[in-house]
């Protein structure tokens, strides 16, 4: 490869003792002599699907079956294992034919025709309200040993149709989850956060194990003089989705990327940024830094037939000089 370089273009500005991917040309100012070779992914089938004798995964024929990766995959030294912290939902089948399922810890089953009224019991035992109950989110767990081999232990936290053999941990709209190695507090040694959609707000669990998770703790904000009670949202929003959160350890800084609706006649879903020098916040008003245009919609149209393109999912992270 013959570099022409423009000489009025810079090339991105490096730290010391910074890594240096050489992905991207604004790292180079100028180039001779080289090719660059992009080498092919190997992909791999499936690691993990719905399972049919796991109801809160696989409701049914023509019911939900469907698991996503709205969460964290991690390789953990303190457990020696791979571990997945993902996310299984029911959907508008949580009401099905021969009744309810029933996660009484979690949810209170849907008994009309409403798909967004509780009823019952509307708040939990700590007073908190239910602001929505009935779309069946579910924080799920799955460890390996390499990788691709998944288990999905039976963990006896929540009951599940009255059986606690099965490996729901939570009910997070998708679980970011840290390995907090500064903290002191082993009982909080890892943290998750992630949006609950019986609230409507991003919480902040901690966990001794990574397992059984705690949101009626005080957590310590490390330089800000202050601690912040796990009951009580870190960020406060009545919007649906993820929010992805990453550690950037050059910057020191958590960035989380969520998806938003747009305030608009069409309430688009578009990602939006946010960050903290905490999990714990403050959290910085989040604003749109992805959203879908026409050619994304003409795409939707032409291949999926739909009505118009929407974002709902993105993880960015720091990697060496790039993110």
């Amino acid at each position: 490869m013959n570099a022409n370089p423009d000489p009025s273009t810079k090339a991105y500005p490096l730290r010391g003792g910074e890594s240096v991917l050489l992905l991207d040309e604004a790292l180079i100012q100028e180039e001779e002599g080289i090719a660059r070779e992009v080498q092919p992914a190997a992909k791999i089938p499936f690691v993990m699907e719905p399972d049919e004798d796991k109801l809160w995964e696989y409701c049914g024929p023509g019911m939900s079956k469907r698991i996503h990766l709205y969460g964290t995959a991690l390789y953990d030294d303190l457990a020696g294992k791979y571990r997945m912290w993902y996310f299984g939902r029911m959907g508008p089948h949580w009401r099905v034919p021969d009744g309810n399922y029933q996660i009484p810890e979690l949810y209170v089953p849907r008994t009309d025709e409403r798909p967004f009224h509780c009823n019952g019991v509307t708040a939990d035992r700590y007073g908190r309200p239910f602001v929505d109950n009935d779309r069946g989110d579910l924080t799920l767990y799955a460890e390996s040993d390499d990788g691709i081999n998944w288990v999905k232990p039976e963990l006896g936290i929540f009951t599940f149709n009255g059986s606690a053999a099965n490996n729901i941990i939570w009910d997070l709209h998708g679980a970011s989850v840290f390995i907090d190695r500064d903290e002191e507090d082993k009982d909080q040694r890892y943290k998750a956060i992630g949006f609950c959609r019986r609230y409507r707000s991003i919480f902040l669990l901690t966990s001794p194990d990574g397992i059984h998770w705690h949101d009626n703790v005080t957590v310590n904000l490390p330089g800000q003089g202050r601690t912040h009670n796990c009951l009580e949202p870190v960020v406060k929003r009545s919007n649906e989705g993820t929010f992805n959160v990453t550690w950037d350890p050059v910057d020191s800084i958590y960035r989380a990327y969520s998806l938003q609706r747009f305030d608009d006649s069409e309430k688009r879903r578009v990602i939006c940024y946010a960050e903290s020098p905490s999990l714990a916040g403050p959290w910085k008003d989040a604003y749109p830094i992805l959203e879908p245009g026409n050619w994304d919609d003409e795409i939707a149209r032409r291949r999926y037939g739909a009505l118009r393109a929407e974002f709902h999912n993105m993880s960015a992270f720091r990697y060496g000089s790039l993110h």
